[in-house]
């Protein structure tokens, strides 16, 4: 897709699973978590790059 548009790539990216105590590191309790949520973020060149990212993860 960004390809055939002629976008570059992402400059950032970033993912993150918040809600699974991860930020702990070894003081986490390793439990099985009933919900988490999911951070996406990402740096375009071009903005049409993003709106097509939120339509994307939107299906999740």
């Amino acid at each position: 897709m960004f390809s055939d548009n002629d976008w570059s790539n992402y400059k950032d990216t970033k993912i993150s699973i918040i809600g699974t105590e991860a930020t702990y590191g070894d003081n986490a309790r390793h439990t099985q978590p009933r919900e988490v949520l999911l951070r996406f973020m990402a740096t375009p060149e071009q903005k049409e790059a993003l709106i097509l990212l939120s339509r994307e993860i939107a299906k999740l």
